[in-house]
This record gives structure tokens, sequence and C-alpha cells, in this order.
């Protein structure tokens, strides 16, 4: 019996030990390997277990890194103190997304949970912001982030379909204020001008409405079963998005809010499309994970990369 005493005794300091060493010695800072210089085209490289890749409209690698990112682990009982340990995330990134200066990129990031992902900041400098202990601070696996600026960033959280975008400062990791709070917001995007446009519920019905800087609305399609993702031009005068309509059509459709006019601009399957910074071209996701860039004035396509979540720097 003293020996069973002994020995759990024994086993618990060490626990203890290796948990305060864990604390000490490892910081909870990520860590960066490679050189984040932000250049051009961003998008994820899944066949290198997600590398961020930077890469010139030739499709010329110029730059790639990987994130190591420490989270915590709760170990047992309630989850505080020593039994809160840390893991390690490494090169589980799904998404990227440039702020509306270039200044910073953010992105995504998953863990050990099906269907979530967690926000991360990448700054300009090379500093990264994750605020791992906020455990409320992820989204669903096909919801996007906005970078506001080099702090902050615009994030859907919450159950649906009481959820809501929330600006939060990555760096001081709070929630500043609700940035729009309606019904089962899902996809969005926000321009340079302020503007909102959003996949949201209205009367039980899936729609996409564009709302200006004072909430007005002042575009609203509900012909459209589904929006995949939406993304405003670096000026903020047109609005790309993916439709699926009745099982028949799967293309990309770009708005302008100038002419008041919409068209098809690609037929084939999209899953996600990025503006140039002078409007003239997108970057794209096509089937079989092909990075794309369409010239919206002739319509012509060049592969450029393999890979996905491609974002065009302003």
């Amino acid at each position: 019996m003293k020996k069973t005493i002994k020995y759990f005794f024994i086993a618990f300091l060490f626990f203890v030990i290796s948990s305060i060493a864990i604390k000490i010695i490892i910081p909870y800072d990520p860590i960066i390997i490679g050189n984040p210089e932000l250049n051009d085209i961003a998008f994820v490289n899944d066949s290198r277990n997600s590398h961020i890749i930077f890469s010139d409209v030739q499709g010329n690698n110029e730059s790639s890194l990987d994130v190591i990112i420490p989270v915590p682990m709760n170990m047992g009982f309630s989850g505080k103190g020593l039994t809160r340990i840390k893991n390690f995330v490494f090169n589980n990134i799904s998404d990227v997304y440039w702020e509306i200066d270039g200044d910073a990129l953010g992105f995504l990031f998953s863990t050990y949970y099906p269907n979530v992902r967690f926000p991360a900041l990448l700054t300009e400098e090379g500093t990264i912001y994750v605020c791992i202990n906020d455990s409320i601070l992820n989204t669903n696996y096909s919801y996007p982030i906005q970078v506001y600026d080099d702090k902050r960033i615009i994030i859907n959280i919450g159950s649906y379909p009481e959820n809501s975008l929330i600006l939060y400062n990555m760096k001081e990791c709070k929630n500043e204020s609700v940035f729009y709070d309606g019904n089962g917001e899902q996809v969005f995007a926000v321009s340079s001008k302020g503007w909102l446009a959003i996949n949201e519920e209205i009367d039980n019905e899936m729609m996409l409405n564009v709302y200006d800087n004072n909430r007005n609305l002042v575009f609203s399609d509900n012909q459209i079963d589904y929006y995949d993702f939406l993304a405003w031009s670096k000026d903020g005068n047109k609005l790309i998005y993916r439709v699926y309509k009745h099982k028949k059509e799967d293309y990309l459709y770009m708005h302008d809010f100038v002419t008041n006019e919409s068209k098809k601009v690609a037929e084939d399957i999209i899953f996600k499309a990025s503006f140039s910074p002078d409007g003239n071209k997108i970057v794209m996701e096509k089937i079989g994970k092909e990075i794309v860039i369409l010239d919206l004035i002739t319509l012509q396509e060049t592969n450029i990369a393999k890979g996905s979540n491609p974002d065009w720097r302003p």
C-alpha cells in the first residue's frame, strides 16, 4: 500500500514538473519556417503539407513558409492549471486572406477538431498573432474570415442560425464589437468601401444581400440556391461569386455596381476567386486544385500552379 502511494506520488510529481517544464521551455509563440515575403498571389500548396506559397502572376514561386502553432490541449479535470499543456499544429493551413491594403495576411488552421478552423494573422514584419486561449474564436470549415487591418479580423462565430460577424482584435485577443448581426450569416466579404456582401437567411430563404457602409440594402439576389464564396474587386466596385442553381448551373458571376450589370465570367466549378489590383483579372481555384488566372476582358485562362484557396494581394 505504501509502495502504491509512493509510486502515485512520484508519478504525480513527474507530471507536475513536466507540465511546468513544458510551460517554461516551450513558448506559445508560433514558429515560422521559411521567408515570409508577402508577394503577389498567396495560396495553399496541399501537395506539400499545406505550405503557404507566394507566387507572381507567371506562377514563379518567390517564397514559401510553414507555420508551427502551439495550441492548448486539455489533459483531464477541468482544463485549468497544470492540466492545460501544449500541442503543436504543423502544416494544417487551409485558407489564406489578404488584408484590404495588403499589409497583412490572415489564414485559418485546423487542430484536432473536425469541421472547425482557427484564425491567425501574419503581419508584413513577420509577426504572427494567434489567440489560442480564446476557445470560442473559431469558425466553420466553409466560412471565410476578413482581415480588417494588420491587427483585426472579421470572423463569423456562434451557433447557426444565431451566429454573427465579430470584429476581433488578434493582437490583444479580444472581441471589439459586433460587425453585423443578422440571421444565419454564412459566407461574407467586406469591400474597401466598407460595403458588406453576405449570404444570409431572410424569411427562411438563403440569399445574397449587399449593404453599403450605412447598412442600406443596395443589391439582393434570391434566385440562386447558395454561395460558395464572395470576393470584391480592390476598388470595391465589382463582386464575384460562385452560383449553383437548381442543380443545372455552376458558374462564376460578376456584378458591377457602377453599371449595375451582372454577367457570367466562367462556367467551370470555382472554389475561390480573387481580383487582381487593376480589376482586369482574377485568380481562381478550379476543380483538380488548379490555380488559374482568368483575364476578364478576353476570358482567356492561364494555369499557373497546383494548390488551393488563392488570394491576390491588393
